[in-house]
């Protein structure tokens, strides 16, 4: 039996959960807006409850809060559980300089011995490396070479702040050394002073050693930690110094620094659209509001150019804030790692000469010197990468001119861009000089322009109602003060360029119920089901029937009583269980794999001994039998060759059930004379919960 809500982990609030990307809304309670720890699975709608709001709910006597129908009940799904507990998540302490990353079953056992948890968080701009001290007065400068720190610098002063590898970064700079004035140029130190180093050291290293010293002979806090600090505020070449630092020192070592008037020349040139690439009209109506510097949000069909308006909004934004001289920084954020890179490179074919860089929550290097950098006009991120830096304040909400949301509906419920938003109002409630502008003493916050193809209706019920107080939380949500803009004049040349896909079921034929395959598998799960002495009376190789083995193991388990036999026989019920939906829906040697998984028992006890020659003789029987064809599959060749024989430019996607089912599409379009090479069929292979 489930655990009671009142025994759920309570180490850390749903807040704190730091996902590597954004679960769907299955994961998350529709009544308590919750991470579906314990998912209880409702008999009349078939949505998941939190155990808190189910219990709850049934215990008030009260109808179900999605369908409204007040004869339901709810049973623990422990298969859906298993879904939740292998989201991918990041530690809560990762602002104290926490690096875990893991399954959300390992969260909590890490966040109690997280060895981070009692550190006080990070508030420097960069997260810098652990310092080493080698000595009373000396400090490693390289893997090899320590370097004695001159007597008049106060070596306390010098390791007062709190950094995280010291060492690392000093290895970083060393590796630098072939442009080494580049450096002295980042640390401000004068031409003059740099031809003095150069005389009085022969030795690239001593020059290296000396322009340190005189940088902090000058007074500038005179601590490593502000030396590493300014390297990370000042811009080298194209690219900032402080990307490199938290790079590792062989991509430096084959990454020569740039000239650094390469990077102003290109940050003075006005962008325009690809040649052949114009606005339609309705896309011209859509932009409007942007183009005059209002937080709004634009609703289209897919297909309909949304990318390109966001674009062009951009690049007027840039233009605009180039000829007042004023600081330009875009942040476009996407919800994914996959449209991160999409909308990135399709930035680049509508808009030439933009510079853009891509960053997401899988990548470690940090945002901070792209914000505080010339080198890049627009940051395309995920919206949980932009999340973290905001949370750890390495960057600031005012640190942007404007903020472009992509798939921007997901602000409206518990989110990264909620979080995101978060910190856009308090910025605007806290600090009203923020609305003045910049030569009134005024950090003016970013413009938002939020796109979707859906603003979506609310959960439940939908009626006028519920739907317009959605979307006005949605405006207030990313603070559109001029609304939901959708194409009103132009509607007509809208219909022309829409995608409208044509709807059609086709039903498939199914294997025949006294195919030799499926009457040998049920025949042993029969025998099996004898053994235990259980028939469940629901059709094997079935959600419901998976669903009753589920049930079973976690009450055997749960019994103080061995049951190994009776879990044993359980998860063998399973494995014949899959071999049967995975013979209904692909080929006969997919179904026959799922069998050869079985691990057989080097030393077999007499009930071991009784699960093998059930196993081997199942095997033996389907071994001898012919590979009949799956009528589903025939159905489907046929729909994809006449498909592609109208339109060999179409592309297809399935939608399947796991990562095994895609492999088993995969194989049967390579093997199918029809449908090969695959270059005449492109299939995108993906899952679906």
């Amino acid at each position: 039996r489930a655990r009671p809500f009142a025994q759920q982990p309570k180490l850390v609030s749903v807040e704190d959960y730091l996902f590597v990307e954004q679960p769907s809304d299955d994961f998350f309670c529709p009544v308590t807006f919750g991470l579906l720890l314990h998912p209880y699975l409702t008999s009349c709608c078939g949505n998941h409850l939190s155990e808190e709001a189910a219990s709850r709910i049934q215990r008030e006597g009260g109808a179900c809060p999605l369908c409204k129908k007040k004869d339901w009940s709810t049973m623990f799904n422990k298969h859906f559980q298993r879904q939740v507990n292998s989201l991918c998540m990041f530690c809560c302490h990762e602002d104290r300089g926490c690096g875990w990353q893991g399954e959300l079953a390992a969260f909590h056992p890490h966040v109690n011995s997280c060895p981070m948890r009692d550190c006080p968080p990070m508030t420097e701009l960069v997260k810098l490396p652990v310092y080493r001290e080698t000595g009373a007065s000396t400090i490693s400068f390289g893997a090899s070479s320590p370097r004695s720190i001159a007597s008049g610098t106060d070596m306390k002063r010098m390791m007062d702040l709190r950094v995280d590898d010291l060492y690392e970064v000093q290895e970083a700079i060393w590796d630098t050394r072939p442009k080494w004035k580049n450096i002295g140029l980042g640390l401000l130190i004068s031409p003059p002073d740099i031809e003095v180093i150069n005389e009085n050291n022969g030795n690239i290293d001593d020059k290296f050693h000396s322009m340190i010293l005189k940088w902090l002979e000058n007074g500038k806090n005179c601590t490593w930690a502000a030396l590493c600090k300014a390297l990370s505020a000042r811009s080298v070449g194209h690219a900032n110094l402080a990307a490199r630092i938290m790079t590792s020192p062989a991509t430096l070592q084959h990454e020569p620094l740039s000239n650094p008037e390469e990077s102003k020349v290109a940050f003075s040139k006005e962008l325009s659209l690809q040649n052949g690439i114009w606005l339609r009209g309705y896309q011209e109506e859509l932009a409007g509001p942007g183009l005059q510097g209002e937080n709004y949000i634009f609703v289209a069909p897919t297909g309909t150019g949304k990318t390109l308006v966001a674009g062009y909004i951009i690049m007027h934004h840039l233009n605009k804030m180039l000829k007042e001289g004023r600081r330009r920084k875009v942040a476009f954020v996407t919800p994914t790692r996959q449209l991160t890179f999409q909308q990135k490179t399709k930035l680049q074919e509508y808009i030439p000469g933009m510079r853009l860089v891509e960053i997401t929550g899988a990548s470690c290097r940090p945002m901070h010197p792209l914000v505080q950098g010339d080198e890049v006009d627009v940051i395309v991120c995920t919206a949980g990468k932009l999340r973290r830096e905001l949370k750890t304040e390495a960057v600031e909400i005012t640190d942007f001119s404007l903020i472009v949301a992509d798939e921007c509906h997901h602000a409206g419920r518990p989110s990264n861009y909620s979080d995101i938003m978060e910190f856009y109002i308090r910025s605007k409630l806290a600090k009203p000089a923020s609305t003045l502008p910049p030569h009134f003493g005024g950090t003016p916050l970013p413009q938002i322009v939020g796109l979707t193809a859906s603003p979506g209706a609310g959960r439940g019920k939908s009626n006028i109602v519920t739907v317009v107080e959605h979307q006005l939380s949605l405006c207030a949500s990313m603070d559109a003060t001029s609304g939901i803009v959708t194409v009103q004049r132009n509607a007509a040349e809208l219909e022309k360029y829409r995608n409208a896909p044509r709807k059609y079921l086709e039903v498939g034929d199914e294997r025949n119920p006294n195919d030799p395959f499926i009457l040998y598998v049920n025949s042993a799960m029969e025998t099996l089901e004898h053994y235990i002495g259980n028939n469940p009376c629901l059709a094997r190789g079935s959600s419901g029937y998976d669903t009753w083995l589920q049930n079973e193991k976690e009450a055997a388990e749960n019994r103080e009583e061995d049951e190994r036999k009776r879990i044993s026989v359980l998860d063998r019920l399973s494995v014949y269980s899959q071999c049967l939906m995975t013979y209904s829906d692909f080929r006969h040697e997919d179904a026959v794999s799922v069998l050869e998984e079985v691990e057989e028992f080097r030393d077999q006890t007499g009930f071991e001994h009784f699960l093998f020659g059930v196993h081997m003789d199942l095997m033996e029987k389907l071994s001898s039998l012919p590979k009949i064809p799956n009528p589903l599959l025939e159905h489907m060749e046929t729909i994809l060759r006449d498909q592609f024989a109208r339109c060999p430019q179409s592309k297809g996607i399935f939608f399947v059930q796991s990562i095994k089912h895609t492999r088993y599409v995969t194989n049967w379009i390579k093997s199918s004379p029809t449908l090969s090479p695959p270059s005449k069929l492109l299939i995108s292979l993906a899952t679906t919960v």
